[in-house]
């Protein structure tokens, strides 16, 4: 039994360190993990200028950002890296959903789908690998045309 509960507590103990080591990572960046990977595609994207990010203003301030004084922001605009502005980021995510848009595919459905989360109807394989997003899973019946995103090709 001690064996048992020293091995449970080690496990929890690596479990908690990972969640610890992620939330100070992201302290340190003052990025989020949605920011993180809105970041990550713009600087993959072609484009002709460098893309920065505009809330990392360096580990000090960011520590001070987050434990610090509240009257370093008002709530609704923070400090910004020089040369940015509060709607940075935004303008990227909007022209990144918009060459999304526009590398979208129109394609004919060719059988029926109730909208399930889980469509064994289909198999094993297609229900292990249905896509994961944000907005509800619609019918979609033979013969309609839905627009199709791939972010590799």
């Amino acid at each position: 039994m001690t064996v048992f509960s020293i091995g449970l507590s080690v496990g929890v103990v690596i479990a908690v360190g990972m969640l610890f080591y992620f939330q100070v990572k992201a302290i340190l960046k003052n990025q989020t993990n949605i920011e993180d990977w809105i970041v990550e595609k713009a600087t993959k994207r072609k484009r002709q200028d460098k893309f920065v990010y505009p809330y990392n203003l360096g580990w000090k301030k960011n520590i001070h950002l987050v434990f610090g004084s509240s009257s370093i922001s008002n709530g609704i605009t923070w400090p910004v890296v020089e040369g940015c502005h509060q709607y940075s980021l935004t303008m990227e995510q909007l022209e990144q959903k918009n060459i999304k848009k526009a590398h979208s595919q129109p394609v004919l459905v060719v059988k029926n789908y109730n909208g399930r989360c889980l469509p064994l109807m289909f198999g094993l394989k297609v229900s292990w690998h249905t896509p994961c997003f944000d907005i509800a899973r619609i019918n979609l019946q033979v013969n309609e045309t839905v627009l199709v995103t791939r972010f590799r090709k």
